[in-house]
């Protein structure tokens, strides 16, 4: 069985999701302040939940309920994933509160959707170590989130920017109204941002960006800092940093600001659209050397409809690991049929040197250069 609960009645799946609660998404749907849905196994004595919040879902409590396992499973099937695909949502992150859970998960409540498993920290703040001003180069600004600034169109990724505004929030102005956040500006290009992507109470947690062309120089530390100088003037008490165990950079940029590991938790991930998803799977295999069974993913993927060019991408890049010339340029010309463009990275992959100076490398570098309107 399962049950939604009314957004009175949230308080009492408290006791359900208290393991997670460093969550602060989790944090804020139960105490009011972000819209979401709140369903468990028995509204007057709750054992189980679930708890979801545009692309987060926390998952708590007892496992052994076999009814609501069976119902959460057929919620996704047949009301998230079509809602979301719907709606042009790309992925969802699954957070649970024990390994006991992932058998449950991957067999009942994600079942045949193939999640990905990955490993997360969490960081805590607890000193600044840096004066943003003195890491500020010359010639370069930060603002602080505002209408102006938003105003401002000439600003080179602003639309990047806002897009992110609203990857937690509802819209631009819900952001405005209910969050903050910092910005590198270096003449009328925005380098680096660092927002707060729940507030709740006193709390607040932060992500950073900082765009390509401007990183490895210390922008999200200078961003970061800056924000946390200025979410402490608002009476902010605890700030808190999640990333991915395999993302050393973030984890890096955390402790360098001044935050300290508090946690490492588990997550699953997965993409709503099915082709999406499989590839992601072939992904994560070829990231890990395993190249025979990121060969499979990704033509798994091909067999079940129209994959993107970064899926053939991949698959060029497990057929040359694995000595399948051929088909490496089979899948590298797919890639270039279906939207790739980054010739550059073409050409200095370290994936196919064996193929250069070939007659069909020629030509697939012409292919690619003649789509981009370039000459040799």
């Amino acid at each position: 069985m399962i049950v939604e609960l009314e957004k009175s009645d949230y308080g009492r799946a408290r006791g359900v999701f208290q393991k997670l609660v460093f969550h602060l998404a989790l944090a804020a749907i139960l105490g009011g302040s972000v819209p979401g849905r709140v369903f468990v196994d028995d509204a007057s004595n709750p054992q189980a939940g679930l708890a979801w919040t545009k692309g987060r879902f926390h998952l708590a409590g007892s496992v052994g309920n076999e009814a609501f396992n069976r119902v959460a499973g057929r919620l996704f099937e047949g009301t998230i994933y079509p809602q979301a695909r719907a709606a042009g949502k790309v992925a969802f992150s699954l957070f649970y509160d024990g390994e006991d859970w992932e058998p449950v998960i991957t067999g009942q409540v994600l079942k045949d959707k193939h999640p990905l498993r990955a490993n997360r920290e969490y960081y805590t703040f607890r000193r600044l170590k840096h004066d943003w001003r003195v890491l500020l180069p010359a010639g370069y600004q930060v603002q602080f989130m505002d209408t102006q600034l938003l105003a401002n169109r000439s600003l080179q990724n602003l639309e990047r920017l806002e897009s992110e505004l609203c990857s937690e929030r509802e819209s631009v102005t819900a952001f405005l109204e209910k969050s903050f956040g910092a910005c590198l500006i270096h003449d009328d290009t925005i380098a680096a941002w660092c927002l707060t992507e729940y507030n709740h109470g006193d709390r607040c947690e932060i992500g950073i960006e900082t765009v390509e062309t401007h990183q490895r120089r210390g922008f999200a530390t200078l961003t970061a800092s800056a924000l946390i100088e200025h979410a402490k003037a608002r009476g902010i008490r605890q700030i808190g940093w999640h990333c991915y165990a395999n993302n050393v950079a973030s984890g890096a940029a955390a402790r360098k600001t001044g935050f300290e590991k508090d946690r490492d938790y588990p997550a699953y991930t997965a993409w709503f659209d099915e082709v999406d998803n499989l590839a992601a799977n072939g992904n994560a295999r070829l990231r890990e050397g395993r190249y025979e069974e990121a060969q499979d993913w990704f033509e798994q993927a091909f067999a079940r409809g129209e994959a993107k060019d970064w899926a053939y991408w991949g698959a060029a890049r497990a057929a040359a690991a694995l000595g399948q010339d051929e088909a490496a340029l089979r899948y590298l010309g797919q890639a270039v049929e279906r939207g790739f463009r980054e010739l550059a990275l073409l050409i200095q992959s370290e994936d196919f040197k064996r193929l250069y100076g070939s007659r069909s490398w020629a030509a697939l570098i012409a292919q690619l250069e003649s789509r981009l309107g370039e000459r040799p």
